[in-house]
């Protein structure tokens, strides 16, 4: 199943005709509008751009879910809390260094 779960207008993925339907049922119409609300046009979604829409996405979750895990109260002190942070760091970390890592690589390339 997906981490985003199940939501109401999932069934209207099926039948988005171009980028600007899909842009207003998937991104708008979901529980991922609070990420692209404002950031984000339907032109913006062409081949240049996804990795780095998926990459913004993807920071942008984990700092929720930091958030939710160091915050709640319900978590917080709690070794479930400690472990998650630490992991989640972890993560975002790495994803920094494969990030910088293949914008090097690119560049040398283009240097060429």
């Amino acid at each position: 199943m997906s981490p985003l779960g199940w939501f109401e207008t999932m069934p209207v993925l099926c039948v988005a005709t171009n980028i600007e339907e899909l842009y207003n049922s998937v991104l708008i119409e979901t529980p991922l509008a609070p990420y692209f609300k404002g950031s984000l046009s339907h032109q913006d979604l062409d081949e240049l751009n996804i990795e780095i829409i998926r990459n913004t996405l993807y920071k942008n979750y984990l700092e929720d879910f930091y958030k939710f895990v160091t915050e709640n109260p319900e978590l917080k002190g709690t070794p479930t809390s400690e472990v998650m942070a630490e992991v989640l760091e972890f993560e975002a970390d790495r994803k920094g260094y494969q990030y910088h890592s293949q914008l090097l690589r690119h560049r040398a390339v283009e240097t060429r």
